[in-house]
């Protein structure tokens, strides 16, 4: 190879001897410059802490575990603990036929039903993001 992605005479002749003393593998394992502070204890501790419905906000373990960064914490309950992070907008494209009829039908019941009986005109507008009703 050559150009930008050649390797250099040294780098070849260190694996080339590595090679002849029959090692298997020519790259360095891959470290992080520091440690991980992220134990199974720890993770268990933040597992715990979660409620049963699943509805927490990092800033309440933040609290709880004063002494664990913010990040840290992002990282346990989103990768070791495989939490995501739901918004209003994105559940509706996460529920299948049947859990939308059925909002739809309490929605129809509950908000529609009293502009309908009473013969008021119901008007429907989004405002940055917001439903507004009037």
């Amino acid at each position: 190879m050559h150009g930008e992605n050649a390797i250099s005479d040294s780098k070849l002749r260190k694996r080339t001897r590595f090679f002849k003393k029959d090692r298997l593998k020519v790259y360095a394992k891959s470290r992080s410059g520091q440690p991980s502070v992220i134990t199974n204890d720890l993770v268990q501790a933040v597992d715990i802490q979660n409620p049963a419905s699943r509805r927490f906000i990092i800033s309440k373990h933040f609290c709880e575990f004063p002494l664990i960064p913010r990040s840290v914490l992002f990282k346990i309950v989103s990768e070791d603990l495989q939490d995501k992070k739901l918004c209003c907008r994105w559940v509706p494209k996460l529920l299948n036929e049947g859990h939308k009829k059925k909002r739809l039908a309490i929605l129809t019941l509950t908000v529609l039903s009293p502009y309908n009986e009473e013969g008021k005109t119901f008007k429907l507008f989004r405002h940055r993001g917001c439903n507004i009703h009037g």
